[in-house]
Parts: structure tokens; C-alpha cells; sequence
């Protein structure tokens, strides 16, 4: 003799759709008033950190020294010294 099991699987389908929807539903509800609370509250929790985190980079910049370093060594090479030189003169001369 074989025992058979039936099981009526729309019912399951049904019940769990029932369930699964009722979590939708809370949640839905919930991101809802989430962003309308969120919406009163923005310059709180948006334009305020923005502008603290604005004002710490510009007051870090301000007081931290600076990290990049320039030497620069101009060296005449086949006799252009006096070409070098004058070249250079002219441009500052120019330049003031």
C-alpha cells in the first residue's frame, strides 16, 4: 500500500502572497514616512554636513604647508652662457 500526500499548493501560494504582501505594505508605509520626515529635516542631515566638511578642507588647506617643492637648475651647455643668460634676462625684464 503507497501513502499519497496531497497538498493543495494554491493555498500555500495564496497564504504566502498574503504574507509577503502585508511586508510590502509595513515597509512601503515605512520609506514613506521615512522620506517626508526626511524632507523637513534635510538641511539638517544634507546641506549641513556638506558645508562642515567644506569649511574642515579649506581651513586644512589653509594651515597645512605646502608639499610640493620645485628646484630648478638651468646649466649652459656648448658655450650658450651668454645666449642662456640673455634669454632669461629679456623674459624677466619682460615679465616686470
Amino acid at each position: 500500500m503507497e501513502a499519497t500526500v496531497s497538498i493543495n499548493w494554491k493555498w500555500d501560494q495564496e497564504f504566502f502572497h498574503f504574507i509577503g504582501n502585508i511586508f510590502k505594505g509595513i515597509f512601503h508605509q515605512l520609506i514613506l514616512i521615512l522620506s517626508l520626515w526626511y524632507k523637513r529635516h534635510f538641511i539638517k542631515f544634507g546641506d549641513l554636513p556638506l558645508f562642515r566638511f567644506l569649511a574642515l578642507g579649506i581651513t586644512l588647506d589653509m594651515v597645512k604647508e605646502p608639499q610640493l617643492y620645485l628646484h630648478m637648475v638651468v646649466g649652459a651647455n656648448f658655450n650658450s652662457v651668454q645666449a642662456s643668460y640673455n634669454k632669461h634676462v629679456n623674459f624677466y625684464n619682460d615679465a616686470g
